[in-house]
């Protein structure tokens, strides 16, 4: 009897540390570009065209990032404009040669001689169980195009430039389809986009090397109090 309560506590000791040491995530992941011309001028309206236009623009101007679902970033005019700065004012991350890129206009106030520079980012993630049935709101300066499954679900008007504006529409999809947000920040600030992503899938983090010897020295100061226990 006294082994089988021991046992147990062992057993609930180790469920307990193994529950600490996993975690379940659930980031945003995207890639971006810097657009130079009138290519950057409108969002893309096909998967298709946001990595062909982003292949034309060169390594050289590439980003990846991270970010939280629940997107609300803007830069007012003025401000520090490159990606890492705009994702930054969201809780995102940039990285990459194009993050330390200029990738909104190279003039707050429009585009000199009809030059323009753009950032093109596409927020990518995959639905969790359920899928999902619902009204969604995105406010955005400039252009937006969402996609789930590869199906656009946004109005193609929201795809050129625009002041801040709010573009409300239905998204639906099912589980394990996959989310694109495309969005385009063009022709000067300010750089506006605010939405929150519905039902992003979580996914459970497998722990670390470092995570696991902790794990392992803890299970063993957990037998070791048992032992004392018994002892005494």
């Amino acid at each position: 009897m006294k082994f089988e309560k021991r046992f147990f506590s062992v057993v609930a000791c180790a469920i307990i540390l193994l529950g600490l040491s996993a975690t379940a995530s659930a980031t945003i992941t995207g890639t971006g570009c810097i657009i130079s011309g009138a290519t950057g001028q409108s969002a893309p309206t096909t998967l298709a065209n946001f990595a062909t236009g982003c292949t034309a623009a060169g390594a050289s101007n590439d980003f990846t990032f991270t970010s939280p679902d629940n997107i609300s970033m803007s830069l007012p005019g003025g401000g520090t404009d490159t990606a890492a700065a705009f994702l930054a004012s969201g809780g995102g991350v940039a990285s990459g040669p194009g993050a330390t890129v200029n990738p909104m206009s190279n003039s707050s106030s429009g585009c000199p001689g009809g030059v323009c520079v753009s950032g093109w980012f596409d927020f990518e993630y995959t639905l969790g169980t359920g899928g999902v049935s619902q009204s969604l709101t995105i406010t955005h300066d400039d252009g937006i195009a969402l996609f789930v499954g590869g199906v656009l679900e946004t109005p193609t008007s929201a795809a050129g430039p625009t002041s801040s504006e709010a573009t409300t529409f239905t998204m639906t999809g099912s589980a394990g389809q996959v989310v694109d947000l495309l969005y385009d920040e063009c022709c000067g600030l300010p750089a506006v986009l605010t939405v929150n992503l519905p039902n992003e899938k979580t996914v459970s983090t497998v722990p670390e090397p470092t995570s696991i010897v902790l794990f392992g020295s803890a299970l063993v100061a957990c037998v070791t109090v048992l032992r004392r226990r018994r002892s005494a």
